[in-house]
């Protein structure tokens, strides 16, 4: 049992919108279970968005939503930058309101150039959601990036009294927060999947399917300690709610199958079994 469900269920009846946050170069267990726990939200009609501190990777392609993850920790304030453009050649900033129309203007220091338009640059900062949920991440240090600006935007924001961590790991260094923590979990999917379960929230195929690979992805195949009954209770259940693994299964094979025929192009001895009464498969 999740501790603190009873309260992370009392903020979800009450916030307007979730920002989900996954922690700096995450693992496919962190990045399923937060895409899962998305989709489960946006079934609810609840508004929800997630972001990243790192790119997501081809490794995360086959999780159901991975092109919804934002590069920014917030879009409460939109940043106007410009990149390789010294800042001591600017003079002064202005703006300007005409027929409804936002003008910002950059005025150079006499002699200089103005900002390109190939150096503007423009980003979101500030958490206007007001529940923040941490995914994964035992220390604020794992955010990365987002490390120092989330936590700042977090204390002096909406999110202040809302902040929700997630995992199966123990937490350190946090400020007063929600705890959705099972350290008895081998992976945070299996967490997600008791807050999803326990709080009645929508499930379908897809969300099954993102926490099926984060189910067999944080405990490696179901090898690591800690695996037992209710992690393969909880696969067949996934499984039976339509998680789809054929397509790992196909390219897994395919790609042992290739090894196997390289090998044995480059090795003809490895074509006879190396012990006695062993079979090539």
């Amino acid at each position: 049992m999740v501790a603190d469900i009873s309260r992370f269920q009392q903020i979800l009846t009450s916030a307007k919108s979730a920002l989900i946050v996954l922690p700096d170069n995450p693992s496919t267990d962190e990045v399923a279970s937060g895409l899962a726990l998305m989709l489960s939200l946006k079934a609810s009609n609840f508004p929800v968005a997630v972001s990243c501190p790192s790119p997501m990777t081809v490794e995360f392609s086959r999780l159901v939503g991975v092109n919804q993850v934002r590069a920014d920790a917030g879009d409460k304030n939109m940043v106007i930058s410009f990149a390789e453009y010294p800042a001591e050649n600017i003079e002064r900033v202005s703006y300007n309101i005409e027929n409804n129309v936002f003008a910002l203007t950059i005025i150079p220091k006499p002699g200089f150039d103005t900002p390109t338009q190939n150096q503007i640059t423009a980003s979101y900062a500030g958490v206007a959601s007001d529940l923040v949920i941490i995914i994964g991440a035992n220390y604020p240090n794992d955010l990365g990036a987002f490390s120092q600006t989330l936590i700042k935007d977090i204390l002096e924001g909406q999110a202040r009294q809302n902040l929700t961590l997630v995992g199966n790991k123990p937490l350190a260094g946090w400020p007063k927060s929600v705890e959705l923590i099972d350290v008895k979990s081998t992976s945070t999917s299996e967490v997600v999947y008791q807050i999803i379960d326990q709080l009645k929230l929508p499930q379908n195929q897809d969300i099954s399917t993102n926490l099926f690979l984060g189910l067999e992805a944080g405990s490696k195949n179901f090898t690591v300690v800690g695996v037992g009954a209710n992690t393969f209770a909880l696969a067949a259940k996934l499984l039976e709610n339509g998680a789809k693994r054929g397509q790992i299964i196909e390219q897994t094979f395919k790609s042992n199958q290739r090894s196997r025929q390289v090998d044995q192009q480059n090795n003809p001895q490895n074509l006879e079994p190396k012990f006695k009464d062993t079979t090539i498969l």
